[in-house]
């Protein structure tokens, strides 16, 4: 068993020194357990036995000494099942026996920062062995000698350089200069990556932070003509995975001259070209993609935001050959000129633009909900730009309908729009434009407003039980009772509605009969209605009365007196002409 070493893979066993016999004097170990970035790691003892004093592992929560320390542990303070954890990715274990040092061994070295160190014993003639962490370059030594006390050169160094050239690249790591310190101003850094023919390259940041708008990290594709690069970065938003088209890339960063930021650290690995890739977003739509690469038989499915439809294959699927490929083009979410909508609720988008059409538009959106309730027009936004578009809301199903509402650019959408019944009709106008801006809304059915119930009257009746908004109500009495008020009374608009009159009332007529009447274009000679009172009728030349010239009011006894007959009429009188030829 070696003392000490890197340990990179997921899961593994670290021993003392000449295990299972017993560990020697002068032992000086140091083991690098390196987990993935975003991982932790766990130790679980087996068995642990040393001398109670001056043998000593000691546990660092990171990359050196330097770190946090968990537990120094010899003796028997730990026994099997017992657990150390870490915070984050890197432990560093520390072992060292004691024993008198020979005059002749050297110090302890030590292991660079970012970087380790295969190698404990460090007398007369021994060799230790030194490497840097994925990204970084070794300044220095690779290994050291001691000889008579002395290892004859310093401590070599891992830096994160600024540019490089990997051929035949695999997979790896690269660092913005001095990472993970901040960068140097007036940086140009050139990265230059060559995979084998037949691979592309993929790209996953781990952490990403430049100077927003003033530092940029270019990536260019051997695919892309000229100089223009396939992704200019900035910011501190770790960029979503990338994959090149092409076997070549180049990476390029340039600073300006202030002190930089915490600078990037991604992994690059090399793929084979028999995927599709990620046939990308939809505008005014959703995807299922989860995923740069898709291997054949895999599909990613399509949906339109509410108010849009979709045109084309709403899922996508990669098909089989030798080049992999979409078996179609992905869809378009497009919003319609108009339409007729009859569910309880939906969306309207604003239409999208025609590129064939150089005229102006009128768009008609009929809305007709459960005939129960009303409609209910809630914006989502409302962005109009062009002074001749506007949206116009009419509180019925055609442009006869009373308006409720006219939004434009100069007067935009800032309430709730609300119909007196179950339909309404939108129009939305625009000029020969595309740029007329934009607008959503969200209807929904709403319970009608109403007017209070306003009951029945004593001694009559009442037809009609419907009292939403501009509906009516009628009112009737008994015999030997008079109306006293509106027959018809009807809800008006309001908030909250009311009734346009108070109900009438029914009040006992007493001992005259209701007034006769006088007929058109004729007369009566008295206004007297009571009981054995008459009143007689004629007309006007050239009119003929129908009826009974004279009526009598006569009484009734438990009732109302009453006429002996119905008001007579006067009707105009015909009158033949001749001409006689002498």
């Amino acid at each position: 068993a070696d003392c000490g070493g890197n340990y990179t893979d997921s899961f593994g066993e670290l021993l003392s020194p000449q295990w299972p016999q017993d560990y020697g004097n002068n032992a000086s170990c140091v083991y690098r357990i390196i987990a993935q970035p975003g991982h932790s790691l766990s130790l679980s003892v087996n068995a642990f036995s040393t001398a109670d004093i001056g043998d000593t592992l000691t546990v660092y929560d990171g990359a050196n000494v330097s770190s946090p320390v968990i537990g120094s542990y010899s003796g028997h303070m730990l026994g099997a099942g017992d657990v150390i954890n870490s915070t984050g990715s890197q432990l560093y274990l520390s072992f060292s026996s004691d024993a008198p040092t020979p005059a002749a061994a050297c110090p302890d070295p030590g292991s660079p920062d970012y970087g380790s160190r295969v190698g404990g014993d460090f007398l007369t003639g021994s060799t230790v062995q030194f490497s840097c962490d994925d990204g970084y370059t070794l300044h220095g030594n690779s290994s050291l000698t001691c000889a008579d006390g002395s290892w004859g050169a310093p401590l070599p160094t891992c830096r994160a350089e600024c540019g490089g050239s990997i051929t035949n690249a695999s997979t790896g790591v690269i660092l913005s200069p001095g990472y993970p310190d901040r960068y140097a101003g007036n940086l140009s850094c050139t990265w230059s990556l060559s995979a084998p023919d037949g691979m592309s390259l993929r790209l996953t940041f781990n952490n990403f932070s430049l100077e927003d708008g003033k530092d940029f990290l270019y990536v260019y594709d051997e695919s892309r003509p000229g100089d223009q690069p396939e992704r200019s970065l900035t910011g501190s938003t770790i960029p979503a995975s990338w994959l090149s088209w092409t076997h070549n890339i180049t990476l390029q960063l340039v600073t300006n001259t202030d002190t930089g930021m915490g600078g990037f650290s991604l992994l690059y690995e090399s793929v084979p070209e028999t995927f599709c890739r990620d046939p990308g977003p939809i505008l005014h739509g959703v995807s299922t993609s989860i995923k740069v690469l898709y291997s054949a038989g895999q599909s990613v499915s399509y949906r339109c935001d509410a108010g849009y439809q979709l045109i084309g294959n709403a899922t996508l699927t990669c098909q089989q050959g030798r080049q992999r490929v979409w078996d179609a083009a992905p869809p378009v979410c497009y919003a319609p000129c108009g339409g007729n909508l009859t569910s309880a609720n939906g969306t309207i988008a604003s239409p999208t633009p025609d590129p064939n059409n150089a005229v102006s538009r009128d768009c008609y959106w009929r809305v007709h909900v459960d005939d129960s309730f009303r409609v209910m027009v809630m914006f989502n936004s409302f962005e109009l730009q062009e002074s001749d578009a506007y949206l116009a809301i009419f509180d019925g199903e055609d442009l006869g309908a009373a308006p409720l509402a006219n939004f434009s650019s100069t007067a935009p959408a800032s309430a709730d729009v609300y119909s007196t019944d179950s339909q309404v009709l939108l129009l939305f106008h625009h000029g020969p434009t595309s740029s007329y801006g934009n607008f959503s809304l969200t209807y929904f059915e709403a319970q009608k407003k109403h007017c209070p119930d306003p009951g029945t009257v004593d001694n009559g009746r009442r037809y009609g039980d419907d009292f939403s908004v501009r509906s009516s109500v009628n009112y009737t009495c008994d015999d030997a009772y008079d109306l006293e008020g509106r027959e018809t009374i009807v809800c008006k608009p309001g908030n909250p509605p009311t009734w346009d009159y108070p109900k009438p009332r029914c009040v006992l007529g007493g001992s005259l009969c209701v007034d006769p009447g006088t007929p058109e274009n004729g007369q009566r000679d008295s206004n007297d209605t009571s009981v054995g009172a008459s009143v007689s009728y004629s007309c006007q030349q050239g009119y003929q009365l129908v009826g009974e010239t004279t009526l009598t009011c006569r009484s009734r006894p438990g009732f109302r007196p009453r006429w002996d007959h119905q008001s007579p009429v006067c009707e105009g009188q015909w009158v033949s002409l001749f001409c006689v030829t002498i």
